[in-house]
């Protein structure tokens, strides 16, 4: 009976060695491809490996290091891109990346400015629009060719 429990007990804890190996091999994983993410610079990806990383271990301060500097990255990196489609005109594209980097790190103010920003020439941008439309309109209307018969009666 003895010898049963003690059987047991030394598989429950082989059991829980192999579990902690495998989730460790999981972060070591996850953090070794966060690196190579991380030196294409593709920032979205090494944030995620990271934080997988950290999730696993989250006691490892190198993991938890490397996760939060991932995610300035990235956050800047939106933040950047935003910026460079909103001076070549592509104000919705712009708008997806600042909302992205506020996502990611929502510490980054200026991310909710350019937000704002943009949404406020966006609604400007639709309101020359609809200006011009209406002006077009009257121009057309002012200008319709009229029939013959209408200038003999």
């Amino acid at each position: 009976m003895v010898l049963k429990q003690s059987l047991s007990t030394a598989r429950f804890f082989l059991v829980l060695i192999v579990l902690a190996l495998s989730s460790g091999c999981a972060a070591s994983s996850a953090f070794k491809r966060g690196k190579n993410f991380e030196k294409q610079r593709n920032y979205d990806e090494a944030l995620a490996n990271y934080r997988l990383a950290y999730a696993e271990d989250p006691k490892n301060h190198e993991y938890r290091l490397y996760f939060e500097r991932a995610r300035a990255q990235a956050a800047i990196a939106h933040l950047d891109f935003g910026r460079k489609l909103r001076e070549v005109g592509k104000l919705e594209d712009s708008l997806v990346e600042f909302r992205r980097c506020a996502e990611i790190d929502p510490s980054i103010a200026v991310a909710a400015q350019e937000i704002a920003a943009t949404e406020k020439a966006i609604l400007e941008r639709e309101r020359k629009q609809d200006e011009e439309k209406r002006k077009l309109a009257e121009i057309v209307e002012r200008n319709k060719v009229v029939s013959p018969r209408e200038t003999l009666a």
